[in-house]
């Protein structure tokens, strides 16, 4: 809750305390500030840095040079991941973030939504091994064995028992979104 700030009684002696305060910044935690925050990030990223919104996604932006694509921005939440061949743009993104809000900079991102992104040497590999062994252990199917999709025609499955049986609610759910995003290897 919101207690009426100090002075206010001084500059209005002839009011009562209000019951109800406008507040001119949106506070971390109420259900609007995501919305807020992403209109504060539009904003800046189109009218400052010049950013275009990508037409395919709102929380994604990018920035050509002379047709040339120079850095793709993400945002998620409060979460922003910078891509593109530019290193000079990236780091003018960067700069300019620096000095218009209070950011922290991790470095080169590692997880992301579920996806854990590796830098070997040949180049990035991103997988979601973790969040795959996570749903495995969360229905006790980690101990199963893996086999190929799709099975043999006319294999003969043994009938369910209640030692077999796999709890289903949410299993179907939790596997079908991670084939949609599927492995990536790049």
């Amino acid at each position: 809750f919101i207690k009426v700030p100090v002075g206010w009684a001084a500059l209005h002696p002839d009011e009562p305390v209000p019951k109800a305060l406008r507040l001119h910044r949106c506070l971390y935690g109420l259900k609007q500030s995501g919305r807020h925050w992403h209109a504060r990030l539009t904003s800046y990223f189109t009218e400052q840095l010049h950013l275009t919104r990508s037409p395919y996604d709102e929380c994604v932006f990018y920035l050509s040079q002379d047709g040339a694509l120079q850095l793709i921005v993400a945002i998620y939440v409060d979460d922003v991941l910078t891509t593109g061949p530019s290193a000079p743009a990236s780091n003018s993104f960067w700069e300019k973030m620096n000095q218009e809000f209070s950011i922290k900079c991790d470095g080169p991102a590692t997880w992301l939504l579920s996806v854990s992104i590796e830098r070997p040497r040949d180049g990035i590999r991103m997988h979601q091994r973790a969040y795959v062994e996570q749903v495995l252990d969360r229905f006790q199917a980690s101990s199963s064995a893996p086999t190929k999709t799709p099975l043999p025609a006319g294999l003969v499955l043994p009938p369910v028992t209640e030692e077999n049986r796999a709890p289903k609610r949410g299993c179907c759910g939790t596997e079908s979104a991670r084939s949609r995003s599927g492995p990536v290897n790049c």
